[in-house]
């Protein structure tokens, strides 16, 4: 087992040198396969990770990044306290794990950077009125949903073509579908759920 510690922690280490990360699962999976243990990942900072699971050996290595927890690492097993070689294993998946949520939250900050810049985008293409429209229509929006044009539009103030162009116009921006279903109306679901909030605004301004 030495010997296929020893070769882990290399690997981990050419792996943080050289900046190839695997995924999550991956390194859980290995991290058990050679210290013959369960590893449990332990996400977030809020709840505290169990020092102990019933009679086994408990190993918790938190997981941090730039002086903030992101989590833990939790492995168990039934046979003999973990080693010192078996604990440094650990606390370099564990560093591995860290540059990974570090990425992920990246990833998904700039994804949501971009989804909002669309939708403000988007909203900014509609004149006043269509915005107006739209305002009445997404009011009460909780997911996707059924509308009559016209009936959205006398409670807005505006007339029903208002609410066609809009929709014609988000449509083509990506952040909203929006089907014909004949006389039941025009059935719209929100792919952008920015878009309300970046209407707001243009609204108020106007």
């Amino acid at each position: 087992m030495e010997l296929d510690l020893l070769r882990a922690v290399r690997e981990l280490r050419a792996a943080l040198l050289a900046g190839s990360h695997p995924d999550t699962d991956s390194l859980l999976d290995a991290l058990a396969r050679v210290t013959g243990s369960a590893v449990m990942w332990w996400p977030g900072s809020d709840s505290q990770p169990p020092n102990q699971l019933g009679n086994d050996e408990t190993l918790v290595v938190p997981v941090e990044k730039d002086g903030r927890q992101l989590g833990a690492l939790v492995l168990t097993r039934e046979h003999g306290p973990f080693g010192e070689a078996e604990e440094l294993l650990a606390e370099h998946v564990a560093a591995l794990l860290a540059i990974l949520q570090a990425a992920a939250e990246r990833q998904q900050q700039a994804a949501d950077e971009g989804a909002r810049h669309a939708a403000r985008l988007a909203a900014g293409s509609l004149s006043e009125t269509e915005r107006q429209g739209m305002m009445a229509l997404l009011a009460e929006y909780k997911g996707p949903t059924t509308v009559r044009l016209k009936e959205v539009a006398a409670r807005a103030g505006v007339h029903p073509s208002a609410l066609v162009q809009a929709l014609a116009k988000l449509r083509a921006a990506g952040v909203l579908t929006a089907v014909s279903r004949g006389r039941r109306g025009v059935h719209v679901t929100v792919l952008n759920p920015w878009l309300l909030e970046e209407l707001r605004p243009m609204v108020r301004r106007g």
